[in-house]
């Protein structure tokens, strides 16, 4: 189980969009994603708690939904583990999706636009992987992907830009697992019900359930919500009361701050780093 101190903000996909810029490359997946939202979701039929894994939450917090055809288990959750890690993953076998889901960033890469595996500069800052089991849809340009599942495929395959760079190299990528004896017994253990157990499908099943246990609750905004007084210093504070105003007062203030007082940034910025991890540990 992963375990995560001081988690911060949820991050959101950041990107710059114009008129002049060609539709996402991601649109083009929507007929498939559409589909695999039906077959994968079965009209949102999702289990809450039918398989025995133990979760280990923050107080407060419900059990993730997790998929029918996924049940959670600790040898998947292990398996994930290793393949999130595993630079085989990528066609040149240089980044592995910890490459722009860092620990140590908060599971993202702090770049204002991450890079693949080939050095392209795709149109997206990663988002952080923390809590990401409560989202409802995955993906700022398609709310029909819903599934992390379903999610795990889109690094993997993306052309335009290249991310992890498997597009045409599938069979090449499941030599190098199968190749692997440790892994494949891995693979072996974790489906064990399945006739074949190391398949495209096992590795993205494997993927998603390692992302559901990437669960905090203990930031210091999350302590502060519940009454430890303290959390927050007295600069976070007066930006959480500035944070948490209208919209439109929350932007007076932040064209203020750049215009005029740097005060006034100065404690909105402080309540966005409290809500930040640099100590992220597995």
């Amino acid at each position: 189980m992963l375990q995560l101190s001081n988690v911060f903000f949820v991050s959101n996909h950041s990107s710059r969009w114009s008129a002049k810029r060609p539709p996402h490359p991601f649109m083009r997946w929507a007929p498939l994603l559409f589909l695999l939202s039906l077959s994968s979701c079965a009209d949102e039929k999702e289990s809450e708690a039918i398989d025995s894994y133990q979760w280990q939450l923050p107080d407060g917090f419900p059990k993730p939904r997790v998929p029918d055809d996924n049940p959670m288990s600790d040898a998947k959750v292990a398996l994930g583990r290793v393949l999130f890690f595993d630079t085989r993953l990528s066609g040149n076998q240089t980044q592995s999706c910890a490459s722009c889901h860092d620990p140590a960033l908060a599971f993202t890469d702090a770049r204002p636009f991450s890079v693949g595996s080939t050095g392209d500069e795709t149109s997206l800052s990663a988002p952080s992987l923390t809590n990401i089991a409560y989202n409802a849809t995955l993906h700022w340009a398609n709310p029909l992907l819903r599934t992390l599942e379903a999610q795990v495929l889109l690094p993997l395959f993306n052309e335009s830009p290249v991310e992890l760079g498997l597009a045409s190299k599938e069979e090449l990528m499941l030599e190098r697992l199968t190749g692997d004896t440790s892994l494949a017994e891995q693979f072996d253990l974790a489906f064990s019900e399945q006739e074949e157990a190391l398949t495209l499908d096992t590795v993205a099943k494997a993927i998603a359930s390692f992302e559901r246990t990437l669960i905090s609750g203990n930031s210091p905004y999350d302590r502060y919500i519940q009454g430890e007084s303290k959390a927050l210093s007295a600069e976070a504070k007066k930006g959480l009361s500035l944070f948490f105003r209208s919209v439109s007062s929350v932007f007076t203030a932040m064209v203020a701050s750049t215009l005029a007082s740097p005060l006034i940034m100065l404690a909105i910025l402080s309540i966005k780093l409290s809500f930040i991890t640099t100590a992220c540990t597995i």
